[in-house]
């Protein structure tokens, strides 16, 4: 469910991914993934409170040789100063630099995740790339890259699609958006739902019928001559609707309580439904 603020529109829900930026609430779920396995596994001698930095790695590695600065500087830190150091920068970092950060702190996992002992690495990028999906941000960690998994061209096709001059159709999309983008309970079967009706709105919208279906509609509009589509295009729209409506179709799947849909498929369909919105906008006489 969305929070308060959210439900009653103080706050105006994320209707996009975050792809050259992260926000506060983001950044501070990243941060204590940091903590966990970067801060927290720093050595210090067993005689002081000071760093090891022998024994500190990938500190020294990061420290240093990524953000260069001096073996001897690193000496003189507390376990407790360098936190603090790290922290004061990590919140000031631009979003590309974060990315390093965890780039740099994954990149020894990479040779153990196929092994019996590298299971915790592979639990501990799952933890984050689950943090990143709900979150919506547009980037995962991938073999110890951070990959994007969705591109701007999307983003801006979804946002195309609300430009229609028809409201139920913006009002659709916008609720897909607000489904799949819930932080705490991303409702991905209504996204899917919404996708599809906003489509069909369009379709009855512009032929006219409010009763029509997608087929019916989109057919009525190819002969009155007010869509200029070719005909293989129209058989590949009606195997859409197939797919959508048919017995073994995604429509029936969405009845089905018990049936699973995940953050791709339905990030392809919102997508994909955009994409149709706005080529039949540009299609239309």
């Amino acid at each position: 469910m969305a929070l308060f603020s959210e439900r009653y529109g103080f706050v105006k829900p994320r209707e996009t991914f975050q792809i050259t930026s992260l926000d506060l609430r983001t950044k501070n779920r990243i941060w204590d993934w940091v903590v966990s396995n970067f801060i927290n596994k720093i050595s210090i001698q067993s005689y002081s409170l000071y760093i090891d930095v022998e024994k500190s790695h990938m500190l020294r590695h990061i420290y240093c040789d990524i953000m260069g600065n001096s073996a001897d500087d690193l000496a003189t830190h507390t376990k407790s100063s360098i936190s603090g150091y790290f922290k004061a920068l990590f919140y000031l970092f631009p979003f590309y630099k974060i990315y390093d950060l965890v780039e740099a702190i994954a990149a020894p996992w990479i040779s153990a995740l196929d092994k019996p002992y590298g299971r915790d690495y592979v639990l501990q990028i799952n933890k984050l790339n689950n943090i990143l999906e709900q979150e919506k941000v547009g980037y995962r960690l991938v073999n110890g890259i951070m990959a994007p998994i969705v591109e701007n061209n999307e983003i801006e096709t979804v946002e195309n699609s609300l430009k229609t001059n028809h409201k139920s159709v913006t009002e659709h999309i916008q609720c897909a958006l607000r489904s799949f983008a819930d932080r705490t309970n991303p409702d991905y079967r209504n996204a899917i739902q919404e996708s599809f009706s906003a489509v069909e709105a369009w379709l009855k919208n512009e032929c006219g019928n409010p009763k029509s279906d997608f087929r019916s509609a989109l057919q009525a509009l190819k002969d009155k001559g007010k869509l200029d589509i070719h005909p293989a295009l129209m058989n590949a729209f009606g195997g859409f609707y197939a797919y959508m409506s048919d017995e073994k179709g995604l429509r029936h799947a969405l009845l089905d309580q018990s049936a699973k849909f995940e953050f791709e498929e339905t990030k392809c369909m919102i997508v994909f439904c955009s994409t149709m919105i706005n080529y039949l906008e540009v299609k239309k006489k």
